[in-house]
């Protein structure tokens, strides 16, 4: 479940799709999901096709948490400088809220 939510730092073009993932994961239990991460774990995980982030789970997740407060903004864009959806951003919100 946390693979899901990392792909929220790829900013690739398929973000949009990507949130609604990541909505679906969290909306389906995320007080479990926060409740079990584990701060001091150390995980690594896929940013982009090649580069890896290593970090505390505490790292992650607050990493995790401010991309969704910038995808939910009106205005904010994908790595190829096309704005997210209307529904995109809805639902980054809701992550974001979520995930808080």
């Amino acid at each position: 479940m946390y693979e899901t939510i990392s792909i929220v730092l790829w900013e690739h073009a398929g973000v949009d799709i990507c949130i609604s993932k990541i909505y679906g994961v969290l909306s389906s239990d995320s007080e479990s999901i926060r409740r079990n991460v584990k701060p001091c774990e150390l995980r690594t995980y896929r940013i982009g096709g090649y580069v890896m982030l290593t970090a505390t789970m505490e790292e992650n997740w607050e990493a995790w948490t401010r991309k969704m407060l910038e995808l939910s903004r009106d205005g904010s864009v994908q790595n190829d400088k096309k704005e997210l959806s209307d529904e995109g951003r809805r639902l980054a919100r809701i992550c974001y809220e979520h995930m808080r």
